[in-house]
C-alpha cells in the first residue's frame, strides 16, 4: 500500500465549537511578492482548460516571481504564467502600461486577451503605442508574445478591481474565441461607427485577430452629469461557452438596448435617487439581446433590486449571478436559457447587530454544472462579527471559496487561515487576503488569485502578513495564485479524550490535547489536506478502497474507538464523504510521569553568551501538585541569568512549579558564558532533572546536553541526537531527535519564521512524529509524503546586532526510524528556514547511518579540524591546525568500515589544507578519519552527493 497522505491536527479546543470550514485541498499557492508597499497587487487572472493561470500584477520598487526579480520604473506591472503545478513559465514586464479589470483566455485559439492603457509603454520590451487616449485591448500568445493591439475610447464604470488611476471596463472571451469589452465612455466618442456618450454603456465583440465585429449599447434617458449617481454603470462581463456573453450593470431609470426599438427593456423598481438596481443582459454571438432581467430583490420585504457582482454561463445557456440579495446578504441565482429564474440560494439572515449577511464577488461554473463563488462574510468591515451561514456551511474567514452543486446547495468551502478576533475584543482583524479572480480547468479544479492587502496586526499598518492556505505559508505583500483540487473524496472525524472510556464521542468529550498524526493509505495517491484546530480532521482520497489507521497513542493512553484500531471504506467516484471516523483515547488511571528535555539555542563559543531551555512536560495522567526542576551547568560555564528567575547554588539553578496538569508544560531558560580562553573542541556537559516521586518511567526525568566548543559557525542549522544506529536500535524503534536552530542575521525584526523540512517517509515513520520542545509558540503541520512545516507567526524576532540572545530560536521534534532499515542505509535530513519574505536559508545536512556495532565509529570525538564542503560532490578539503610537524594519515571509510580512500603524507606545523578526491565513489555517507602527528585519531561523517 502506498502512503496516501498524512494529516496533522493542532488540537485543544472543545469539539462542540464550530470552526471555519476547511473542506478541500489547497494543492499549491504561489506569491508574486513585492515590497511592503500596499500598491503591490493584482488586478485579475484567467485560467485555461489545461490549468495554466495568467495573472496581472502591478508593483512599485521590486517584484519577485519565482526566481526572477523585476526592478521598477514608473507605471510598472507584469503578466505571469503559472502552469497547473504552480511553476512559473514566463514573466513579461510592463513599463508604463496599466492593465485593469480585464484578462481572459482564448479557449479556441490559445493565448490571452487583456484590457488596459499605455502611457507610451512597453510590453516585454516591445513598444505599445496607442492613440489618442492610450486605452486598448490586446492579445498575447500562450508564450507571452504580444500579437496585436486595438485602440479604444477611455473607458470607466467597472465596479470591481479599479486600476490605481481609476480606469475601468471589463473584458471576457467566449468558447469560440471571440473577445468582448464593456464599459462606460468618458465624454463622447465614436467606436466602429457608433456614437457614444456618458449615458451609454458599450459592449463590443472582436474576433481573435482584434477586428471589431459589432458594437451594442445600453442607455438610459434624461441623465445629466457624467459623474451622476443615477447614470448607467457597467459592472462586468461573463463568458458563454457556446458563444456570446452575459453583461451586468446598474441602472436607475428605464433601460434601453440599442437594437430593441423605442421601448425600454427594463424599468427600475426603485424611485430615482441614490438607489440603483442591477440588471443582467444575455447577448448571443451576433449581438442580439436574448433577454434582460433585474437582479433578485434585496430582501423579501423590499422592492429594491439587489447588487450583482459576478456572473457566468454554462454550455447549455444557463446563467448564474451572485452578489448581495435574498436576505440582504450573499445570494446566488440561476436563470435558464430563456431568462427564467430557476432557484435562489441565500445566506441566513444577518444576525442581530450586523448590517450585512455577507456578499459574493465572483462566480464560475464548470461543465458538470458545479458553481464556485467567492463569498465574503462582511461588507469589508472588520467590526462586524461573523460567522456567515450558507446552507450547512459556517464561514468565518472574510473571504471564502465555496462550491455549490447544480441545485445551489453548498458543498464545501476553503479559505485562508484568518486570525479572527482581536484578543479580548469583539473587533475582528481586518481581511488580509482578498480574492480577485476565479478560474477552472477542464477537471473542475479551482484556481484563484488574491491580493495580500494588510498585516494581521491592526496596530502596525506595515506588518508583513503571513498567509496560510492549508500546508502552504506565504509571507509578504503581493498577488497570491492558488489551486484548490476538487477531484477528491473526504474522510473526516474527530480525535477526542474519552474520559469515561465508553468508546463513544459524547457531548462533553473534549479534543485530544496533544498533536497526533492521522494516516490514511490506498493504492493510489490523492491530494494533500489542510489542518484544523478543533480536534477534527479531514483526509482526502481518490476512488477505491482505503484504510485510516489510528494515530500512535501516547504513553499511558489506550485507543477506545474504534475497537479494530482502524477504519476501512471504499469510494466509487469523486465528491463523496465518509464522516464520523472518530478516534477516542482513554487515559490509564494514576500514571505519574514527567519528561525533561534540555535544548541549546545555539553553539557554545568562547566569550559569548549561550542559552539553554529546559522543558518539563507532564506526559502522565495525574496532575503534579508541586515539583522542582534543576539545570547543572558544566564547570567551565559562567552563570549569567535565568528565566523565570531561579535560585542558584554553585553551578546548579533550581526552579519550583505547581499544578502541572496532564499535557501541561513548564519552560525554564538559563544563560551562561564561556571564558575567552576556552579551547576550541572542548567537550561541555550540562545536565537537567525534574524528579517526581512515584514516576512510572523515571529514566526521562533527567536530560543532558553535550556540546563542543566551536569558533565561527552558521547559527541556522539542524542536528540529530544519533549519528549512527545499530540494527538492534532500529528494531527497538529508537527515536531520532532533530533540533532545527535559527537566528535572525538580518538588519530588521523578523515577524514570521517558517521552517520547512521534508522527512524521508521511506526511512522514517512520520506517523510517530512528536513535537518535543520549541523556543516560541508555533503551529506545525505534516502533509504529503512527509513535509513538515513549522510556523512561528508574529514571533517578532529581533536581529542579531540588536539582541544576540533574543534573536535565536529553535524547534525540536522526535520521529522513529522504520524497522525495515538495513545496515549501511543513511537517513539524511536538512531544512529550509524562511525569515519573512526573504529567500530560504538552507541548513546543513544531519545524517544518521545504520551501522554494525563493530564498524569504525566506536570513537567519534570532535577534534580541532573540519572537512568542507559537507555534503560534498567531487572532493572534500581537510582543514586543521597542526601543533607539530610529522606524518598525517587520512582515511575514508564506507558505512561498513571498509577503507575506500587512503592518503599519507608529511606536513609542517601550522595550517593544513589537504584535498581528498571523492570522484568515482557512490553517493552516500562516509567516515573520514584523521590521524595528526601527535594523535589521537578522530573522525567526522561526510555526505557524498
Amino acid at each position: 500500500m502506498k502512503l496516501l497522505q498524512f494529516f496533522l491536527l493542532l488540537t485543544g479546543l472543545l469539539l462542540g465549537q464550530q470552526s471555519a470550514v476547511r473542506a478541500q485541498v489547497v494543492d499549491w499557492a504561489q506569491l508574486a511578492r513585492g515590497s511592503d508597499r500596499p500598491l503591490t497587487g493584482g488586478t485579475g487572472s484567467a485560467t485555461d482548460l489545461a490549468g495554466n493561470t495568467y495573472a496581472v500584477v502591478s508593483f512599485r520598487d521590486t517584484l519577485r516571481v519565482g526566481t526572477q526579480v523585476l526592478l521598477a520604473t514608473a507605471g510598472n506591472g507584469a503578466v505571469v504564467k503559472y502552469d497547473s503545478t504552480g511553476q512559473v513559465q514566463w514573466v513579461q514586464q510592463l513599463r508604463n502600461i496599466l492593465l485593469q479589470n480585464g484578462i481572459a483566455v482564448d479557449p479556441a485559439n490559445g493565448g490571452i486577451f487583456v484590457l488596459g492603457q499605455s502611457l507610451g509603454g512597453t510590453w516585454g520590451g516591445v513598444p505599445v503605442t496607442v492613440s489618442p487616449t492610450g486605452s486598448f485591448f490586446a492579445k498575447c500568445s500562450a508564450a507571452g508574445t504580444l500579437q496585436w493591439v486595438t485602440a479604444l475610447p477611455l473607458l470607466s464604470g467597472a465596479y470591481r478591481n479599479q486600476s490605481p488611476v481609476g480606469l475601468g471596463g471589463a473584458l471576457t472571451a467566449d468558447g469560440l474565441g471571440n473577445c468582448y469589452v464593456m464599459g462606460n465612455v468618458r465624454g463622447t466618442a465614436t467606436l466602429a461607427g457608433t456614437a457614444l456618450d456618458s449615458t451609454t454603456t458599450v459592449v463590443l465583440q472582436a474576433n481573435a485577430a482584434g477586428a471589431i465585429q459589432w458594437t451594442r449599447i445600453f442607455r438610459t434617458a434624461g441623465i445629466t452629469g457624467p459623474t451622476s449617481r443615477t447614470q448607467l454603470q457597467a459592472v462586468a462581463l461573463g463568458a458563454k461557452p457556446s458563444g456570446g456573453c452575459v453583461v451586468m450593470g446598474y441602472y436607475s431609470r428605464d433601460l434601453y438596448f440599442s437594437a430593441s426599438g423605442p421601448a425600454p427593456v427594463l424599468s427600475p423598481a426603485a424611485a430615482i435617487g441614490s438607489s440603483q438596481d442591477s440588471f443582467i443582459g444575455n447577448l448571443d454571438v451576433a449581438g442580439s439581446l436574448l433577454w434582460a432581467q433585474p437582479a433578485p430583490a434585496r430582501t423579501t420585504t423590499s422592492p429594491t433590486g439587489g447588487n450583482i457582482f459576478g456572473i457566468a454561463a454554462d454550455a447549455a445557456g444557463n446563467c448564474y449571478a451572485t452578489g448581495r440579495f435574498g436576505n440582504g446578504g450573499f445570494g446566488l441565482a440561476k436563470y435558464n436559457a430563456a431568462g427564467v429564474q430557476q432557484w435562489l440560494t441565500a445566506s441566513a439572515a444577518a444576525p442581530a447587530g450586523q448590517t450585512s449577511g455577507g456578499i459574493a464577488e465572483d462566480v464560475a461554473v464548470d461543465d458538470a454544472g458545479n458553481i464556485t463563488a467567492v463569498v465574503g462574510t462582511t461588507a469589508n468591515s472588520p467590526t462586524i462579527a461573523g460567522p456567515l451561514v450558507v446552507g450547512t456551511l459556517v464561514l468565518r474567514s472574510p473571504y471564502n471559496i465555496v462550491r455549490f452543486n447544480g441545485q445551489g446547495q453548498a458543498q464545501w468551502a476553503v479559505a485562508d487561515d484568518w486570525q479572527g478576533f482581536i484578543t479580548g475584543s469583539t473587533t475582528r482583524f481586518a481581511p488580509y487576503l482578498e480574492p480577485v479572480s476565479l478560474g477552472l480547468d477542464e477537471q473542475g479544479n479551482v484556481y484563484y488569485s488574491a491580493n495580500v492587502v494588510a498585516g494581521i496586526d491592526t496596530t502596525a499598518a506595515n506588518r508583513r502578513p503571513a498567509i496560510m492556505l492549508g500546508s502552504n505559508t506565504l509571507v509578504g505583500r503581493g498577488l497570491v495564485v492558488a489551486r484548490v483540487g476538487v477531484r477528491t473524496n473526504t474522510i473526516s472525524g474527530a480525535l477526542y479524550l474519552d474520559q469515561n472510556g465508553n468508546g463513544q464521542l459524547d457531548a462533553g468529550d473534549t479534543a485530544f490535547p496533544q498533536t497526533l498524526v492521522v494516516q490514511a493509505s490506498q493504492p493510489t495517491l490523492a491530494a494533500v489536506g489542510s489542518l484544523g484546530t478543533d480536534g477534527k480532521y479531514r483526509l482526502y482520497a481518490g476512488p477505491g478502497a482505503y484504510t485510516v489507521a489510528a494515530p500512535v497513542a501516547p504513553t499511558h493512553y489506550v485507543l477506545s474507538q474504534p475497537a479494530s484500531g482502524s477504519y476501512a471504506g471504499n469510494f466509487g467516484s469523486f465528491g463523496n464523504a465518509d464522516t464520523a471516523r472518530h478516534f477516542g483515547y482513554r487515559p490509564l488511571a494514576n500514571q505519574a510521569d514527567l519528561r525533561a528535555t534540555l535544548t541549546p539555542y545555539g553553539a557554545a563559543r568562547p566569550g559569548f553568551i549561550t542559552r539553554y531551555r529546559l522543558t518539563v512536560e507532564n506526559v502522565g495522567t495525574t496532575t503534579v501538585a508541586s515539583g522542582t526542576a534543576t539545570v547543572t551547568l558544566d564547570g567551565r560555564m559562567a552563570y549569567v541569568s535565568s528565566t523565570p528567575a531561579g535560585s542558584r547554588a554553585g553551578q546548579t539553578v533550581t526552579w519550583d512549579y505547581a499544578n502541572l496538569a496532564p499535557f501541561g508544560r513548564r519552560e525554564f531558560d538559563v544563560l551562561f558564558s564561556l571564558p575567552t580562553n576556552t579551547t576550541l573542541g572542548t567537550q561541555l556537559a550540562t545536565t537537567a532533572a525534574a524528579p517526581l516521586a512515584g514516576d512510572v518511567a523515571p529514566d526521562d526525568n533527567t536530560a543532558g546536553a553535550q556540546q563542543t566548543v566551536t569558533g565561527s559557525f552558521d547559527p541556522n542549522d539542524i542536528e540529530v541526537n544519533y549519528a549512527r544506529l545499530s540494527p538492534a536500535q532500529v528494531a527497538a524503534r529508537q527515536p531520532l531527535d532533530y533540533t532545527i536552530r535559527f537566528q535572525n542575521m538580518g538588519t530588521d525584526t523578523a515577524f514570521t519564521v517558517v521552517l520547512s523540512d521534508t522527512l524521508d517517509f521511506r526511512k522514517l515513520d512520520v506517523a510517530s512524529l512528536q513535537l518535543v520542545a520549541q523556543s516560541h509558540n508555533c503551529l506545525w503541520s505534516l502533509s504529503g509524503t512527509g513535509l513538515l512545516t513549522v510556523r512561528f507567526l508574529n514571533i517578532q524576532l529581533p536581529y542579531r546586532n540588536q539582541d544576540v540572545i533574543r534573536s535565536q530560536g529553535f524547534v525540536r521534534f522526535r520521529v522513529q526510524p522504520r524497522t525495515t532499515l538495513a545496515v549501511g542505509e543513511i537517513i539524511p535530513n536538512h531544512a529550509r528556514i524562511y525569515f519573512d519574505y526573504n529567500d530560504p536559508v538552507r541548513t546543513n545536512t544531519a545524517t544518521t547511518a545504520v551501522l554494525l556495532p563493530t564498524a569504525t565509529l566506536a570513537r567519534h570525538t570532535a577534534a580541532a579540524w573540519e572537512a568542507y564542503p559537507n555534503p560534498a560532490t567531487d572532493a572534500v578539503t581537510v582543514a586543521a591546525e597542526l601543533a607539530t610537524a610529522g606524518p598525517v594519515r587520512l582515511e575514508l571509510l564506507d558505512a561498513l568500515g571498509r577503507p575506500v580512500r587512503r592518503l599519507a603524507f608529511a606536513a609542517p606545523a601550522g595550517p593544513l589544507r589537504q584535498l581528498l578526491d571523492l570522484r568515482g565513489l557512490a553517493p552516500g555517507l562516509y567516515v573520514l578519519r584523521v590521524t595528526p602527528p601527535n594523535g589521537p585519531t578522530t573522525s567526522h561523517q561526510v555526505l557524498h552527493e
